[in-house]
């Protein structure tokens, strides 16, 4: 089964990380990634599209006045957001699923399989955590690359996050339980509600803190035992 796919994003780099993860999945196939709702409209009239990737704020026409115009719908549609206020709305018009960017391969693939249930990824297609390199976060109006083994250990800062990195600081819109999930397990770790540290850049380790780069890191009271646990494995003493 061979599922003609269609983007709709007015950002580039969203339409770039959508169009990777298109092509890493065999049952997929990418017909084109357009820029606004309109060339949308213009495509379905011609076209047979099966999947659409849709972005919610576009210029000219949002993503959920292409859905209200739209009488009759064969179409499955996944938005792909940076907002939260749409998500009960999406799912009045029957979307498939809702992604808030930045959003994993896994949690993709995953809107994929509930648009088409039917379909069956083989193995090959599923990223491991030790495979992945990078990952795309929201700073300011794009999404930004960061190679994960840059990271060196990120702080809450209100509506924002702090990610320290090996190049420097920078500001992302992210919630720290969203990019928790997005990290590998086996090399970052929470070690307190506002902080995560990246596990390989840790130099020193005390009772009540971690550092890293000459910065005292609290580890929270929950964390301690684990913390510990791990450090005696690793024999990092």
């Amino acid at each position: 089964m061979l599922i003609r796919c269609l983007i709709a994003d007015d950002e580039p780099m969203a339409r770039k990380v959508l169009a990777n993860y298109v092509a890493r999945m065999p049952q997929l196939e990418l017909f084109q990634a357009c820029t606004n709702a309109l060339d949308v409209q213009q495509i379905l009239t011609i076209e047979p599209i099966d999947l659409l990737f849709l972005d919610i704020k576009m210029p000219q026409m949002t993503g959920i006045e292409l859905l209200q115009s739209m009488e009759k719908r064969s179409i499955k549609v996944v938005f792909t957001t940076a907002y939260t206020e749409h998500a009960f709305e999406s799912y009045e018009l029957g979307v498939a699923d809702y992604l808030r960017k930045p959003f994993s391969f896994e949690r993709f693939k995953t809107a994929v399989e509930r648009a088409f249930p039917e379909i069956v990824m083989p193995i090959s297609t599923i990223e491991s955590e030790k495979e992945r390199t990078y990952l795309f976060l929201k700073v300011e109006r794009s999404m930004q690359r960061v190679q994960i083994n840059q990271i060196l250990y990120i702080q809450g800062y209100g509506n924002y996050l702090k990610v320290f990195t090996t190049e420097g600081m920078f500001l992302a819109y992210e919630r720290m339980s969203d990019l928790e999930q997005l990290l590998p397990s086996t090399q970052f770790m929470r070690v307190h509600k506002s902080w995560i540290v990246a596990l390989n850049h840790i130099t020193r380790f005390q009772s009540h803190t971690v550092q890293i780069e000459e910065v005292d890191i609290p580890i929270g009271e929950a964390k301690r035992g684990l913390m510990a646990e791990f450090f005696l494995k690793e024999k990092f003493f």
